[in-house]
């Protein structure tokens, strides 16, 4: 799905990606503190 949805938009994140990228954070235990590296590329402004 967020291949799809990335690839639909030119590489841009939107609402359905978020919700793919907070569904990823639960699964790998992750905040939007954790590094870059083990987290899903969500915005440091965006809010969990």
């Amino acid at each position: 799905m967020l291949g799809a949805e990335l690839k639909a938009n030119g590489g841009s994140p939107n609402d359905a990606c978020m919700k793919g990228f907070r569904e990823l954070m639960r699964i790998y235990h992750t905040t939007g503190k954790s590094d870059l590296a083990v987290r899903p590329p969500i915005a440091a402004t965006f809010k969990e």
